[in-house]
């Protein structure tokens, strides 16, 4: 854990679907401030390696899609005086996803934002395969794309998923 005050009582965390973060940085940042946002998952980031952005008083951890192409890609924007360790990122071109490890009333929590593009079939292996990689407590916020149509749906869904 880094050296920043401890998480207790309670977090507010946003869904954010940006269709690229950069020319969508002025109203998250605004929102952020607003409403008082702890951490924002952000889905559809459209960020390559170069990408950056900095809102100040939030920590930006990002995952691309891999191949470095301006799609996909997500992003957990977090306050900085939250004490929080950043875990391994996951970038495959089915399912893109970055996380962080944080102590919510000393119960430990992974908190990570997922895009899954509607060109791939994901089978439930895979979705168990990516989160049997967190702890027992998670939240998993993001895009799963449930229009593709292997699912026999053509809305497009946002959901939090909680498992303890």
């Amino acid at each position: 854990m880094t050296n920043k005050s401890p998480t207790s009582k309670s977090i507010i965390v946003i869904l954010f679907n940006a269709n690229g973060l950069k020319n969508r940085i002025n109203e998250l940042q605004a929102v952020l401030y607003e409403k008082r946002i702890d951490i924002a998952l952000v889905t559809e980031t459209h960020f390559t390696k170069y990408s950056n952005v900095f809102i100040p008083g939030y920590t930006l951890l990002k995952s691309n899609y891999p191949d470095n192409k301006t799609h996909g890609g997500v992003a957990v924007i977090i306050k900085s005086t939250l004490s929080f360790a950043p875990l391994q990122n996951f970038s495959q071109e089915y399912l893109q996803s970055c996380a962080v490890y944080i102590k919510l009333n000393n119960i430990p929590i992974t908190i990570a934002p997922v895009y899954c593009p509607t060109r791939h079939n994901i089978s439930s292996t895979l979705f168990l395969d990516y989160f049997s990689s967190f702890t027992s407590n998670f939240i998993v916020g993001g895009d799963i794309n449930a229009k593709h149509q292997a699912w026999g749906c053509r809305t497009h869904v946002a959901m939090f998923y909680t498992i303890s």
